[in-house]
């Protein structure tokens, strides 16, 4: 009977050490999983509201909102798709009021690899040759920088023979 006696505190302890490691412990586990998960989702809801916040910002700021009512504008300026088409009769119309022939131009559409620009403009880059008067030329390079849609001429020359040659090149910006 004695030897039972000093035999329970070693029971006593063995079955504790079995009711923490397999009954509580994994209940622990599993607690300390959801809190991990409960403190991610915290932070997560917190960043969303900080989003939240500078989306509302955002809105409010007048010019974005100018922006998003002169969309149609934007589009003109800097057209979703190349426009070809819309490019080769605005030349047109630009040759046309300067009183010269409009003889047409040759192209080549790629990525402004080198642009300092935010968006992932494509650049459509043309040569225009000109024969015509200093005048003439002029008013042709003034309605080409002054045209709705942004155009930027790259390189200019002119020669003493009045014939002048220009590299314009103009963006769009496509949607993905």
């Amino acid at each position: 009977m004695n030897n039972i006696i000093k035999f329970i505190p070693t029971l006593l302890f063995l079955f504790i050490a079995y009711f923490l490691f397999y009954k509580i412990y994994p209940n622990y586990q599993n607690t300390y999983q959801l809190v991990q998960k409960f403190n991610e989702l915290k932070s997560r809801e917190e960043q969303v509201k900080a989003i939240e916040a500078n989306l509302e910002e955002l809105k409010n700021t007048e010019t974005l909102q100018t922006l998003i009512k002169r969309r149609g504008s934007l589009n003109n300026w800097i057209p979703p798709e190349p426009k070809i088409e819309e490019l080769y009769f605005s030349l047109a119309a630009i040759f046309s009021s300067a009183n010269m022939s409009f003889k047409g131009f040759s192209f080549n559409i790629e990525e402004d690899k080198n642009s300092s620009y935010v968006l992932p403009l494509k650049v459509i880059r043309f040569n225009l040759d000109i024969q015509g008067n200093e005048d003439q030329v002029l008013k042709i390079v003034k309605a080409i920088e002054s045209n709705v849609r942004i155009m930027k001429i790259r390189k200019f020359s002119f020669s003493r023979d009045q014939k002048a040659s220009l590299e314009v090149e103009t963006y769009f910006l496509p949607e993905k």
